[in-house]
C-alpha cells in the first residue's frame, strides 16, 4: 500500500536496517531469520532472508555506498538488475535515532533532514548503479 491508497506488487523486496543483525534480533526475537554474510567487493554485510525478503543490516540510508551495497546484495540473491530493486523505494520507519526524547519541532526538523539526505543518497546510489529513468520514493 502506498500514498493515495494505491497498491503495487513487488516481486523482489530488499529491506534495510540501520541496526546490526544482533540488535535487530534482540528487538524481534520471535521472527524467523536465515542469516548469511554477504560479500560485495571488499565489503562484508550481515544479511538474512526473513519471510521471503532479503534484509541487509548495518545500512545507513543517508550513505549512497551503503545503499549500493544493499542493492548489490539483493541483486546477487534475486539474480536481477539494480533497477528491479531501486526503481521503487518504499520508506517505512525512517526516523532519526533517539527521536522519542525530542520536542515535536526538533523531531520534525531532524526527520525532515533525514528524509532529504536519504533522497539524495538514493539518487547518488542509482547513478552509481547506472540506473536510468525515474526513481519512485513511496511512504508506507
Amino acid at each position: 500500500m502506498v500514498f493515495g491508497g494505491n497498491t503495487k506488487i513487488q516481486k523482489f523486496v530488499l529491506r534495510t536496517s540501520f541496526d546490526s543483525l544482533s540488535v535487530w534480533k534482540a528487538k524481534y526475537a520471535k521472527v524467523n531469520a536465515s542469516p548469511f554474510q554477504a560479500f560485495i567487493k571488499t565489503v562484508v554485510k550481515e544479511a538474512a532472508f526473513i519471510d521471503g525478503e532479503i534484509w541487509v543490516f548495518g545500512i545507513d540510508s543517508t550513505n549512497s555506498l551503503d545503499i549500493v551495497t544493499a542493492v548489490e546484495v539483493s541483486m546477487k540473491a534475486y539474480k536481477v538488475k539494480a533497477s528491479d530493486i531501486i526503481s521503487d523505494v518504499y520508506v517505512k520507519n525512517l526516523n532519526t535515532e533517539n527521536e522519542n526524547g525530542m520536542e515535536n519541532h526538533d523531531r520534525i526538523n531532524a526527520n525532515k533532514s533525514l528524509y532529504t539526505k536519504t533522497s539524495i543518497a538514493l539518487k547518488e546510489a542509482a547513478q552509481k548503479l547506472q540506473v536510468k529513468g525515474t526513481l519512485n520514493l513511496w511512504g508506507v
